[in-house]
This record gives C-alpha cells, sequence and structure tokens, in this order.
C-alpha cells in the first residue's frame, strides 16, 4: 500500500462520512483536534476560506489562518476527523484526486 493511499485509509472510517471530503468547507464548523503547534490545539470556528494549504476560520477571537499540515481537524456535524496532510491540495481539485480513493473504500 502506498504512503499516500495509507494516509487517505487514516482519513476516515467510513466512505458516508467521506463523501463530505468531496465538498465545500466553505461555512462548515471546525475545531483543531490536534495540532503540532499547542497554541491552535482547541481551536474552533467556522471555516471562511480554503486555499491549498490552509483554512481561514472566524473564532470567537477573530479571524485566523490555520496551516492544515500538522493538524488534525474535526468536522463535528460530521462526525469526521480529517488529517491535514490528507487534504493539502486545491479546494476544486479535492474532488476529482478523492474520488476514487472514496469509492474504492470497503
Amino acid at each position: 500500500m502506498s504512503n499516500k493511499s495509507s494516509t487517505f485509509r487514516k482519513l476516515t472510517d467510513s466512505k458516508e462520512k467521506a463523501i463530505f471530503l468531496l465538498d465545500e468547507f466553505i461555512g462548515e464548523k471546525l475545531e483543531i483536534e490536534h495540532s503540532s503547534s499547542k497554541g491552535m490545539q482547541g481551536l474552533e470556528g467556522i471555516v471562511l476560506d480554503e486555499t491549498t494549504n490552509s483554512f481561514l476560520i472566524e473564532t470567537k477571537k477573530g479571524r485566523k489562518r490555520i496551516p492544515k499540515k500538522g493538524n488534525i481537524f474535526k468536522f463535528p456535524e460530521h462526525g469526521l476527523n480529517v488529517y491535514g496532510s490528507a487534504i493539502i491540495m486545491r479546494p476544486e481539485d479535492r474532488s476529482k484526486k478523492l474520488y476514487k480513493k472514496i469509492r474504492d473504500l470497503n
């Protein structure tokens, strides 16, 4: 199994939850479940913008730019934890790149 494939397997445990990854993240509630930066761990807010490498979220204390790499994100409304390193890609390319992997999940 390739490294990218094993990263994706860690991404989600069910096909139904994984389908969420094909959609837009803007407007979704996001929490930082784990971070390589202790100052970011536990932050939560609404996704305002997404780039290849980061999310811009609105928190209670204002807007924060959060890198995808080094973080595990929780989308509580979908019951899904997502490894940031597995979604480092342009948002508009995510559905194209992840569709086949999601389709092949058991």
